[in-house]
């Protein structure tokens, strides 16, 4: 049976357990609102009839870390498909595939994605957009754009 004075002593070594276990390193990212983070090289791209915007939920990015990519367009006509992947700018770590899912509506795409880490303390990443719109005349385009940014080491 347990007295009070046990349950009090596991309460108390409880509380000391998962203190002990929560890493305190101020590196770690700060999930936010998407945004535009101040690694990105751009944050709107412009092409001919419409403008896109990418967003990161965390800054910095930290690699071995989830973080959520978003794409928002002001196209009217729907967007049908989004081949996207990342790679590293400097060094050659494969392609990272981005696997964006409609959000909300029909204009705002997500995509959860991590980095591998690196021996660089900071690395760059270039991220390639192939965004398929279906246009009124039923004709798919290809919108394709990139942008860059960076990551720090966990």
């Amino acid at each position: 049976m347990f007295t009070k004075k046990t349950a009090f002593s596991v309460i108390i070594v409880l509380i000391f357990l998962i203190n002990g276990c929560d890493k305190h390193d101020e590196r770690l990212a700060h999930f936010v609102e998407p945004k535009c983070i101040s690694s990105q090289s751009k944050c709107e791209v412009v092409k001919a009839n419409e403008t896109f915007k990418v967003m990161f939920n965390a800054e910095p990015v930290i690699t071995e870390t989830e973080f959520t990519i978003f794409l928002n367009t002001n196209t009217a006509d729907r967007v049908v498909k989004i081949d996207a992947y990342m790679e590293g700018k400097e060094m050659f770590m494969g392609k990272i595939p981005l696997f964006f899912q409609a959000v909300e509506n029909s204009n705002n795409f997500a995509a959860d994605t991590l980095l591998g880490s690196c021996s660089d303390e900071k690395m760059a990443w270039i991220i390639w957009f192939d965004v398929m719109i279906e246009r009124t005349n039923k004709v798919i385009e290809h919108e394709k754009f990139s942008i860059e940014y960076t990551s720090q080491r966990y």
